[in-house]
């Protein structure tokens, strides 16, 4: 059921990838100072906002049960176990994708939402790993080329966003006619 919580989900869905690309550009071109650090709070933000955006949607479908649960523990423990360094942020990302896999999974079986984007949603982290994997055993470097399956996800994440925040709230009071008149 739309309500208000899953509109500003939507509406964290939509700025997330704002966040996320503003926020790497501040943090990459700048060394130091208030810039940098602006740079990671908005990196900070993105990460909040997409958890956010994960809580919306499982409350849009109703919990989605046990695969729901699992995959906002795995969304919500995934940041963490990125500081641990590199095998680390390995770690995270593929736990990130479980998640993501998963509750897209929940949401196509629960059918509420439009197909597309839950699958262009899922596609980005699974083309990561699959062209990530591939580029790896072929003995060459991946680079900034595993970056671009990611642009499924970015088109699936906003086209998800702007259909949850257009969807009329259903707990949301409404007047009939001016204060005056009630």
């Amino acid at each position: 059921m739309p309500t208000t919580r899953t509109r500003t989900a939507g509406l964290a869905a939509l700025l997330t990838p704002v966040l996320l690309v503003v926020g790497h550009y501040l943090n990459v071109t700048i060394d130091r100072g208030f810039g940098h650090g602006l740079g990671v709070a908005l990196l900070t933000a993105a990460i909040a906002a997409f958890i956010y955006l994960l809580w919306g949607l499982r409350a849009r479908h109703g919990g989605l049960g046990q695969l729901g649960k699992t995959a906002m523990a795995c969304a919500v423990v995934s940041p963490f176990i990125a500081i641990a360094g590199w095998v680390g942020l390995f770690a995270a990302m593929g736990l990130l994708t479980f998640a993501v896999v998963v509750l897209v999974i929940a949401m196509l079986r629960a059918n509420v939402v439009p197909v597309v984007p839950l699958v262009l949603l899922a596609a980005g982290p699974i083309g990561v790993i699959v062209l990530v994997a591939g580029i790896t055993a072929s003995g060459d470097d991946a680079g900034d080329v595993a970056a671009y399956p990611m642009l499924l996800t970015a088109v699936g994440y906003v086209w998800l966003g702007w259909y949850l925040w257009r969807e009329p709230a259903a707990d949301a009071t409404r007047r009939r006619g001016p204060l005056a008149a009630t």
